[in-house]
């Protein structure tokens, strides 16, 4: 987690320190259209909260909230079905690292050692609008949420794992041509994955909806 935001960090600052002499060489896309092999690969913020209702017959039930600040990893490989409209197969990450868990009208904040993840697969598609190279597009598939807890003096980790539930992303975004081929973009986007764990007498909800933001590379 620490690699991916400070390499979202290096990302960010390179963008900004070397902007004036990028942007001589961008290009919104001229006469150029989205019509081969596609590949992005992003990283951005997420805003929101997983929201945790667990059940049993055995022990007290409860609402949960894990909120905190988040890093999305987002890749998409694929490629176009017809000139601007690209499918792709996705794989999102949305990361939270010590987060907070409000319970029962209290909260507490977790160490570094504890994470919680929400995992998506799907397949998304994607309409570039051209000559502006601005896009809109959605992803359908299904997602899991994993905690992981690292103990701090033999390292072992433990990871919890929730079913499969379903998952759904609509974005839409601005992208520049570096080159012939590459690109660089930002974007925004709303989703979100619903998914249970059922032992026995005892279940456990999970749903969450956010917000994230990205900056992206692409091979297009």
């Amino acid at each position: 987690m620490k690699r991916l935001v400070l390499s979202f960090a290096a990302i960010v600052s390179f963008t900004l320190s070397t902007f004036p002499a990028v942007a001589q060489g961008l290009s919104t896309g001229g006469d150029k259209h989205h019509d081969g092999f596609h590949f992005s690969f992003g990283l951005g913020p997420v805003f929101g909260h997983i929201h945790d209702t667990y059940n049993s017959s055995a022990m007290d039930s409860y609402k949960a909230s894990w909120k905190g600040a988040g890093l999305l990893v987002d890749m998409r490989v694929g490629g176009a079905i017809m000139q601007d409209l690209i499918l792709t197969a996705d794989l999102m990450n949305k990361s939270i690292t010590s987060p907070q868990i409000s319970m029962n009208d209290s909260s507490y904040t977790t160490n570094e050692n504890v994470s919680m993840d929400e995992v998506t697969y799907g397949l998304g598609l994607t309409k570039y609008f051209m000559p502006l190279n601005v896009y809109v597009g959605a992803t359908l598939g299904t997602g899991a949420f994993v905690l992981t807890y690292t103990d701090p003096e033999s390292d072992d980790v433990t990871k919890t794992r929730s079913e499969f539930g379903f998952s759904w992303m609509v974005r839409a975004g601005k992208s520049w041509y570096l080159g012939r081929k590459w690109g660089m973009g930002i974007g925004l986007g709303y989703g979100g994955t619903k998914a249970k764990t059922s032992v026995d007498d005892e279940s456990e909800r999970f749903d969450a909806t956010r917000f994230v933001a990205s900056i992206a590379v692409s091979y297009q």
